[in-house]
């Protein structure tokens, strides 16, 4: 089974984190994309994005009941982490491709109208001292067919 997290993301360090982490050649295995067939260098996927929701007007801060500027969730950060005994390298049947294969399906059955990229990480699980797979997301709010934000909550 699949475990999937997912965190807002609404503040520049957040961002500049992720796309750190999306954009390391050192630590991604594979990567993939969905709506972002307009973007020149998928390692831009955040500015792409950025212009994206300006165009919508999803890049406005609204004032929050308090009258301070609210968080204003940009992305959304998803990883489907793959359990380590589906892994092959812990004997499993997943492969990298296997996984992003199933990362291609999951998004464009949930998110076929979203600007999507994934990146995927072999990453080292503490708990039983054993690798797996996980595939990271960034998952732009803007619906491009409807104009609507995504509301998914902050996690």
């Amino acid at each position: 089974m699949t475990i999937v997290k997912q965190t807002a993301v609404a503040s520049d360090g957040h961002m500049k984190h992720l796309r750190n982490y999306l954009n390391n050649d050192e630590k991604v295995l594979l990567r993939d994309s969905l709506n972002m067939e307009m973007c020149e260098d998928v390692k831009g996927w955040s500015s792409f994005m950025a212009q994206t929701r300006e165009a919508f007007g999803h890049n406005k801060v609204r004032m929050g009941r308090n009258g301070k500027p609210a968080k204003n969730t940009v992305v959304y950060h998803q990883i489907l982490a793959f359990l380590p005994d589906e892994c092959d390298v812990n004997g499993g049947k997943m492969s990298p491709e296997a996984c992003m294969r199933y990362a291609r399906e999951y998004i464009e059955k949930y998110y076929p109208h979203q600007q999507i990229v994934m990146a995927l990480h072999k990453e080292y699980c503490r708990e039983d001292k054993t690798y797996r797979y996980a595939v990271h997301m960034a998952i732009n709010r803007s619906n491009l067919v409807t104009g609507k934000k995504l509301a998914e909550g902050r996690g």
